[in-house]
């Protein structure tokens, strides 16, 4: 049996045993080859890795500078629907033998048949899987998961160095890792439980800081949108010419009552839902709207304020919950956690809260180990910039309704904060 690359990058002193351990760890659960787990954390460069891949398979390894820029009479030697089937990305051809990089070199199997499919001597190289992603996707148009995407990016953004290579996505603005005091918390909704306060603080310096995630571009606007019913994007970033209704932080006119009255305001299912959440234009008024909307519907509920190097609790509520404590609870993304994987995957997590140390102390503070839980991120275009929890007594009992509900409050959440960033950057007393 060949050495794993775990340990072979070990020998070689280019990770330790606890980054390799803690690796091990996250991919119990976040799943992926190990060294792609290596090169998230920042603990190995990507050169490195590869050619350790290359020592343990005996083969060639073929950087992204080569595999990025393929002649497309080359890419042509092997049809898509076999270089999607066996993730081969064929990079130099001659009269009677193709080259082509793949995940598996040893896969005589896989060798085989593309020696079949082209008539060829097929001698294959080794390349790390998210780069094969991305040649896919550049190549033969297949999709690749946004966790690969997101590694690729920030890796062909940096140079490779003798240091670790930073893997982090772009630091959330510090508008999100402060949790000042609402200048006026909204009046809790008859029939939800009474809501904590959120902690005082002075002032909120942090609001330049948030004004750079702001999209510019046609594109970039229309990435933070959702569907009303009818299919229509609704986008609070839309120009007036697309979207006529007023903005989202004035208030509602006076209507007379009846039948007769002007059209409301809100118009779509998403602002029916969660008005309370979408006419509030201050952080920690959203962040109260939005937790009374999740105390609602979930007997324990969280919000979770994301940043640069982790995790750290913002506001809860629910039987048990301890909110003063709660605000100090944080987690880095050096830590294996269910964050971990929602900010990898940008999607929501529904089923048993994984054992792991840190959850320990989240549990804790949070009324209690739940029977299933739900998280999901809020997303201001492609950053994930907070992460909505919800607790359930017994297994089973969060449906597909619940995580419908959930994402469309993230959504909202999300509209809210985009439209306090704009009135702050008009104003930025």
């Amino acid at each position: 049996m060949r050495t794993r690359v775990g340990q072979l990058l070990l020998r070689a002193d280019l990770i330790t045993e606890s980054q390799l351990t803690r690796a091990l760890e996250v991919q119990s659960f976040a799943g992926g080859r190990i060294g792609t787990l290596l090169l998230e954390r920042g603990a190995v460069s990507e050169d490195d890795l590869g050619q350790t891949l290359a020592l343990q398979h005996g083969c060639d390894y073929i950087a992204w500078s080569q595999l990025g820029e393929i002649p497309p009479d080359t890419i042509a030697s092997l049809p898509a629907r076999f270089a999607i089937k066996h993730c081969a990305i064929p990079y130099d051809r001659g009269e009677n033998f193709l080259k082509v990089a793949v995940r598996d070199p040893e896969d005589l199997a896989l060798l085989d048949e593309l020696t079949f499919v082209t008539g060829c001597k097929v001698f294959a190289a080794v390349v790390p899987e998210f780069r094969i992603y991305q040649a896919l996707e550049k190549y033969f148009g297949k999709l690749r998961a946004s966790r690969y995407a997101i590694l690729a990016e920030r890796l062909s953004r940096e140079p490779q160095a003798a240091q670790p290579v930073s893997v982090e996505p772009p630091p959330p603005p510090e508008f999100f890792s402060e949790r000042a005091a609402a200048d006026a918390a909204p009046a809790t909704p008859a029939g939800r439980p009474a809501l904590p306060p959120l902690p005082e603080s002075s002032g909120a310096p942090g609001w330049a800081g948030l004004l750079s995630v702001l999209p510019e571009s046609p594109a970039e606007k229309e990435s933070i949108a959702w569907e009303d019913s009818t299919g229509k994007r609704v986008s609070p970033l839309a120009s007036p010419a697309a979207a006529p209704a007023a903005p989202l932080a004035e208030p509602a006119p006076e209507r007379p009552a009846g039948p007769s009255g002007p059209k409301p305001r809100f118009e779509t299912p998403l602002e029916v839902g969660f008005s309370d959440v979408l006419a509030a234009n201050q952080r920690d008024t959203i962040v109260q709207a939005v937790l009374a909307a999740l105390a609602g519907r979930f007997p324990r509920a969280a919000i979770f304020s994301c940043r640069s190097n982790g995790v750290s609790g913002w506001a809860a509520a629910g039987e048990g919950t301890d909110p003063d404590a709660f605000r100090n609870f944080s987690v880095s993304w050096d830590e294996p956690s269910v964050f971990l994987n929602s900010r990898l995957s940008r999607s929501s997590y529904k089923g048993p809260l994984p054992s792991l140390p840190r959850h320990e102390q989240l549990a804790a503070l949070l009324g209690g180990w739940p029977a299933e839980c739900v998280l999901h991120p809020v997303l201001i275009g492609e950053r994930p910039v907070a992460f909505l929890y919800g607790a359930a007594d017994r297994p089973g009992s969060i449906t597909e309704a619940d995580l419908s509900y959930l994402g469309e409050l993230a959504a909202a959440a999300s509209a809210a904060f985009v439209n306090a960033i704009h009135l702050k950057k008009k104003d930025p007393r």
